[in-house]
Order: C-alpha cells, then sequence, then structure tokens
C-alpha cells in the first residue's frame, strides 16, 4: 500500500465521517426542533389549562357566593315580614286592649262619651301604629340597601381576584417563555 492509497483512504473516511456528522447533526437538529415545538405546545396547553382552571373555580365561587347572597337576602325578607306581623298583632292586641279599658271604665256614665274616647284612641293609636309600621318600612330598606351593597361589593372582591389571578398566571406564562429561550449577547 503506498502512501497515495492510504493518503485516499483516510480522505474518503474523512468524507464519510464528515458526511455522517452532517446527517447526525442534521438530525439531531430536527430532533432538537420537533422536542423545543412539543415543549412550546405543551407548556402553551398548560397554560390554557391553568387558565381555564382559575376562571371555572372563580366562576363557581360566584355562583355559591350569588346563591348565599341570595339566602341571605331570602333570610332578612323572612325576619322583616316576622317583625312587620308581630308589631301588626301587637297593635291589634294593644287596641283591643284599649278599647276594652274604655268599655269597662265605671267612670263614663254615657254611652256617646264612652263612643267618643274610643274613637279618639282609635285615632292616636292609629296615629302612632302608621308611625311605627313607617319606622319600620324604613328600617328594612336600610338593612336591604347595606346588604345590597355587601353583595355588591363582596362581588366586586370576588371578580377583581380572578382578575388578578388570570394576571398572575398570564406573566408566569410569559416568564416561562422567556426562560426557555436561550440568548447570548455578543
Amino acid at each position: 500500500m503506498s502512501a497515495l492509497t492510504v493518503f485516499f483512504f483516510f480522505q474518503r473516511e474523512k468524507i464519510l465521517l464528515w458526511y455522517l456528522t452532517a446527517s447526525i447533526r442534521s438530525l439531531v437538529s430536527n430532533q432538537t426542533d420537533e422536542w423545543s415545538n412539543n415543549l412550546r405546545r405543551q407548556e402553551k396547553e398548560l397554560f390554557e389549562l391553568r387558565r381555564q382552571q382559575i376562571s371555572d373555580e372563580y366562576d363557581l365561587l360566584k355562583k355559591l357566593l350569588l346563591d348565599a347572597q341570595k339566602n341571605q337576602m331570602d333570610s332578612l325578607k323572612t325576619k322583616l315580614e316576622v317583625e312587620t306581623r308581630d308589631l301588626k298583632q301587637a297593635q291589634t292586641r294593644k287596641s283591643m286592649e284599649d278599647t276594652r279599658q274604655i268599655e269597662n271604665d265605671r267612670t263614663i256614665a254615657s254611652r256617646a262619651e264612652k263612643e267618643r274616647r274610643v274613637k279618639e284612641t282609635k285615632e292616636r293609636n292609629l296615629k302612632l301604629f302608621v308611625e311605627e309600621r313607617k319606622r319600620l318600612a324604613m328600617k328594612a330598606e336600610i338593612h336591604q340597601e347595606q346588604l345590597n351593597k355587601r353583595h355588591t361589593e363582596q362581588v366586586d372582591i370576588l371578580d377583581r381576584e380572578k382578575a388578578k389571578a388570570l394576571e398572575q398566571e398570564e406573566m408566569n406564562h410569559r416568564e416561562s417563555i422567556l426562560a426557555s429561550k436561550p440568548e447570548s449577547i455578543v
């Protein structure tokens, strides 16, 4: 074997090795690109799933909050109805007692005097009862307004927290995208 033959043999081996290395590099590069694309797609899918989960959780919380608020409002209305009914019963009882007291009063001799006093007592009681009912109605209205205001504030806070959580998830996703892109400045 001559030196020239050995030289050509090594050159041929070198060229083959170069072609093999180039094809392996190409194959590794393609697989790396596919791997990177799969990772980016997976990150994006995970991000979308996390966003959807956060959104669903807050929607469920909002539904539960609205149900609880509806129950609170129903409870308040029931309480106010009971108070109104009790007030009416107390007023009726007082009116009957006052009338009975006037009827049983032995100091009043004439029937006309008794009727006049009963009429005056009923008018006085009516005025008093109307004031009490107005006061109760105003109290009920104030309670309902306060409860509605509190409910609105609670829903607003929940909506802000949802927006903040979604924004935080978006920032985390952007940060992970930036962290996965190796960059060098020369």
